[in-house]
């Protein structure tokens, strides 16, 4: 329906005397003034059959739909708001549905408005925004908006608005509005006079209303079926809401924002949203000289990376030359390997025969080294006992092998005290001394050796005392009580020793000292026999190794706190019992080791005087950000993902 002017004229004398308020069917001006935003006890015909009682579900549902979306900051269109309507409205208790105000006239009554006027002019329109903008990031957003009655005459609309649109219009009539009217199938865009569009709709209609972001076209379905593109080139510098508008008695939609599926596919248009995105940007035609450009790029990157036989290939096809001898990429290549296959002591033996000052230059790759080198220390361990344990294993995810992430201390569960439960659903042993008589036990209180290191390392060394870290059950995990975001403030030692109060020690029970020296004829060790002791002499190589990292931490300026985080992260997983408790099990993930031979990769090229990252990777850096900066303003955006346009990686 157009916009049609206000009428002056008033045809009330044209009515005979009717029996009937006007109050009781428009509503006083006083109720219209103070009208609730929900509607109260409207019965059950009054609640929406979209509606989802599961947020898991209704979380899940636009997931799928928007994947680009980044919920944790952006919301998403999910129900109508009762602040921004227009105050003829109702809405339903899920605020879902909508109902123009009032109950549906006598047959008389009908008469009577129609003479008034009641509904045919712009004054009657009421309109209804979502609760938030749709974020640009969607791609492409669609909703589906069931016609629930078409009331007295069926003047309704369907499209979009910006916030500051009049809501006592229905949408399209005004600047920034879009709107699809029932009642002649006419489409309007910031204007009171329609264009032909598309069919008429009336009550049990499934009317769709989306917008394209990458082609900026507004288009519409009906009962599952494209109409067509209603409006090209939409601005999209303003935030847009979904809108609904109504004019006249008893008219109501029900409304399906995503939390249901779809009647109509919006799959399909999603698609090729990113399918055209995506087709543009690789059928671009480079110049000659950024042709030349790229090739080089692509040409720094695998000698960087070490594809020494696709870098052969590749300059050859592009008339390039090698910028590194053949000898020193193979041996980056070699070294990359030896990491990514857990033999890092041979790696370190590398480096120290090619490159025998890096190591001493760059501690804190020494440091990342070493610790990654007593994880694959623990590795084996653990693999050497799932071997042992005929044939009984337990599997976990985070390895990057078959082998179960498991230390069997079972064999000292009838001595030691009941396990603690930690605060992550772990148990460690808390071993507990014993006196020579076999049939006397007693629980020593205890301190566990304990060492601090501040976090101030600006002149490269320690202004304190400590001994090197002991590692062992009696650990808290190997962080230090006081944390950051997440990042050790300090570092706290862990120790598989524990050590008497003073004065509390006697004939009969000797403690195991760092070193792992026994006093001589002595049968017993802090409560235990030799013979019980002699499965963990495995571990005294691992602790000695862990010592040493240790001191090389001290030696470190300025280490960074995620290196901090990953070696506290290291020497917590020997105070477990199960490594399939602790939360730190991510290090025997393979993608650790890509990491760690990455960072030897970098070092090695910065220490032959060459860039540490390729130029290649501080372009798609740089495509990231780019992209981040003109994701709210520019619709293509959201599917120029560099990761998953090169790499194949999930929406990001």
């Amino acid at each position: 329906m157009d916009d049609i002017p206000m009428v002056d004229d008033s045809p009330e004398a044209l009515l005979p005397h009717q029996n009937f308020s006007v109050d009781v069917v428009l509503g006083s001006d006083e109720s219209k003034a103070t009208g609730s935003s929900i509607s109260p006890n409207e019965g059950p015909l009054f609640k929406s059959d979209y509606f989802e009682e599961n947020e898991i579900v209704i979380v899940e549902n636009f997931k799928k739909l928007y994947p680009h979306v980044d919920f944790k900051k952006q919301q998403i269109p999910r129900c109508w708001n009762t602040t921004d309507r227009y105050h003829s409205l109702n809405i339903s208790t899920d605020l879902l549905k909508v109902r123009y105000k009032g109950i549906m006239p006598s047959r008389q009554v009908a008469i009577a408005m129609r003479l008034l006027g009641k509904g045919q002019t712009h004054k009657d329109a009421a309109a209804v925004r979502a609760n938030c903008p749709i974020p640009k990031t969607c791609g492409v957003y669609y909703f589906e908006v069931l016609i629930a009655s078409k009331g007295l005459n069926g003047y309704m609309g369907i499209g979009l608005s910006e916030r500051n649109v009049n809501l006592n219009r229905l949408p399209g009539w005004d600047q920034i509005s879009y709107g699809y009217h029932g009642d002649d199938g006419n489409f309007f865009a910031s204007s009171g006079k329609g264009i032909e569009y598309g069919p008429t709709f009336t009550t049990g209609d499934v009317v769709g209303c989306g917008i394209n972001f990458v082609t900026r076209e507004i288009f519409f379905t009906k009962n599952g079926i494209n109409i067509g593109v209603a409006q090209r080139n939409i601005p999209i510098i303003n935030d847009l809401f979904p809108t609904v508008g109504m004019q006249t008695m008893d008219e109501m939609v029900d409304t399906n924002f995503g939390q249901k599926p779809f009647i109509y596919n919006i799959q399909a248009d999603i698609e090729a949203a990113e399918r055209l995105t995506i087709n543009s940007i690789r059928n671009m035609e480079l110049p000659q000289e950024r042709a030349i450009w790229m090739n080089r790029a692509i040409s720094t990157w695998l000698a960087h990376e070490g594809y020494s036989q696709a870098l052969e290939s590749f300059n050859k096809a592009t008339g390039l030359t090698e910028t590194e001898a053949k000898e020193s990429l193979e041996n980056r290549k070699n070294l990359s390997k030896l990491i990514i296959s857990g033999k890092v002591s041979e790696a370190i033996k590398i480096v120290e025969e090619f490159y025998p000052h890096l190591m001493d230059e760059n501690k804190q790759l020494s440091l990342l080294l070493k610790t990654q080198q007593f994880i694959e220390m623990l590795r084996n361990i653990n693999n050497q006992d799932t071997s042992s344990m005929n044939g009984s294993s337990h599997s976990t995810s985070h390895t990057s092998n078959s082998e179960p992430l498991a230390l069997d201390l079972s064999s000292l569960s009838s001595r030691s005290a009941p396990s603690t439960s930690r605060g992550n659903g772990s148990k460690r042993q808390n071993l507990k001394r014993r006196s020579s008589q076999e049939d006397e036990h007693r629980q020593s209180p205890r301190r566990a050796l304990h060492e601090t290191v501040p976090t101030d390392f600006r002149n490269g060394n320690s202004s304190h005392s400590e001994e090197p870290m002991d590692v062992g059950p009696e650990c808290t995990n190997g962080n230090s009580v006081s944390t950051t975001n997440g990042c050790s403030a300090g570092l706290s030692s862990t120790t598989i020793i524990t050590e008497p109060i003073d004065g509390e020690a006697n004939g009969d029970i000797v403690d195991l000292t760092v070193d792992g020296l026994l006093p001589p004829n002595t049968g017993l060790t802090n409560g235990y026999s030799k013979t019980e002791l002699l499965p963990f002499e495995k571990y005294q190589p691992l602790i000695e190794f862990g010592q040493d990292t240790f001191s090389l931490f001290k030696q470190v300026r300025d280490c960074p706190s995620q290196l901090v985080t990953r070696m506290n992260d290291a020497f917590s997983l020997i105070c477990y019992t199960d490594l399939n408790q602790s939360d730190k099990t991510y290090l025997f993930e393979q993608s650790q080791r890509e990491l760690v031979a990455n960072a030897l990769n970098s070092a090695v090229l910065q220490h032959l005087g060459k860039e540490n990252v390729s130029p290649l990777d501080k372009y798609i850096v740089k495509a990231h950000h780019l992209r981040e900066k003109v994701l709210n303003t520019t619709g293509g955006a959201v599917y120029a993902d560099v990761n998953r346009m090169v790499f194949g990686d999930s929406p990001k």
